[in-house]
């Protein structure tokens, strides 16, 4: 090569492997980009066709909780008695012996009414009812009548009674739970369940759990629970605690 063209070759030499090297880098960066899309893709792919059958797969034990949830806020604390805080002469509260009534705690014959502390399901503190000397009659003791909320349009208000009792000296099918409903003015409507027994409370000397569920007449608004003791087993004694009403003037169909 005539020398002349030496210099001329070398610059024509250094801008082709310029050139080069940039198509290269050009190329390279076309591949890593085309990988990303492929990975990217494959992930999304990977994401979308397991998703829904987890969702699939979860979806038994997610919609009667999401169900449940959407559902429970609905019901709501009618009434509560856990007498942790209540007075010693029961406010409100009754009791009966027969036809005869009178605030809980006034009975001292045949049978009484306290609050007891210690020995209670939760707390310090439970109602006793102690039965002294055997009596003709049935034996009542009963909340005072609290509000219950009107139903929904259409609809009847569902309740839930639950409580913890245990018991001394009664004997089978003898304690009994009871309810009345009563309209707006405090005028009696009904039993409750039109029933006289919505449950016989088994004799136990260990706290037991009582849950008793059903529909409430249109009118009511007011609500009453009741224990009835049938026998005239003596001396006998029960313990009650935790008495709650749950109600739902919206209930799920």
């Amino acid at each position: 090569m005539n020398k002349l063209f030496y210099p001329v070759y070398f610059i024509m030499k250094r801008e082709t492997d310029s050139i080069f090297e940039r198509i290269s880098l050009l190329l390279l960066n076309y591949r890593l980009r085309c990988n990303m899309r492929i990975r990217r893709a494959s992930i999304f792919t990977r994401i979308s066709t397991s998703f829904p059958h987890s969702l699939m797969k979860y979806a038994g034990y997610l919609l009667p909780i999401l169900t449940f949830s959407l559902h429970a806020h609905a019901a709501e604390l009618a009434a509560k008695y856990d007498f942790e805080s209540d007075a010693k002469w029961l406010p409100d509260w009754g009791a009966a012996l027969g036809s005869k009534y009178l605030p809980a705690t006034g009975w001292k014959t045949p049978f009484k009414v306290t609050l007891e502390k210690g020995e209670s399901h939760s707390g310090d503190a439970c109602l006793k009812m102690e039965i002294l000397e055997p009596a003709t009659g049935e034996k009542i003791l009963h909340t005072n009548a609290f509000a219950v909320p009107a139903p929904t349009e259409g609809k009847k208000t569902h309740i839930t009674v639950r409580f913890y009792i245990r018991t001394q000296g009664l004997s089978e099918k003898s304690l009994h739970l009871r309810g009345l409903e009563k309209d707006e003015s405090g005028r009696t409507l009904k039993m409750l369940g039109d029933a006289k027994s919505l449950v016989a409370i088994s004799p136990s000397s260990e706290w037991t759990e009582v849950r008793w569920e059903g529909a409430l007449n249109e009118k009511t608004r007011k609500l009453m629970i009741m224990f009835a003791i049938t026998s005239s087993d003596a001396p006998a004694t029960l313990w009650l605690d935790d008495l709650s009403v749950e109600a739902d003037p919206d209930p799920a169909q």
